[in-house]
């Protein structure tokens, strides 16, 4: 039977539990991120061989990847917000 063909115009995310919060799913995606990117930046490997395995692997640009490697630690910084800061603004 053949596999139905994924809609890539139009992207969907799928709980595996209707009580799961959505938001709650991407403070949580957005902090495993950010959290491997420290990994990967205290592993040892310098950042210009980084830039060069992942140029290498995908094309993209260096002066793009760098970018990249510089703002994905602090999205989690950037994009939310302690829940304590947000009940003191009510």
């Amino acid at each position: 039977m053949p596999r139905p063909k994924k809609d890539l115009k139009h992207p969907h995310v799928t709980l595996d539990n209707d009580t799961e919060d959505p938001l709650e799913i991407i403070v949580s995606s957005l902090h495993r991120v950010a959290a491997g990117f420290d990994k990967i930046n205290d592993s040892g490997l310098t950042d210009h061989a980084l830039v060069l395995l992942l140029h290498d692997a995908t094309k993209v640009n260096k002066k793009d990847i760098r970018k990249i490697l510089e703002a994905a630690p602090l999205l989690t910084e950037r994009y939310t917000r302690n829940p304590a800061e947000v009940e003191a603004e009510y």
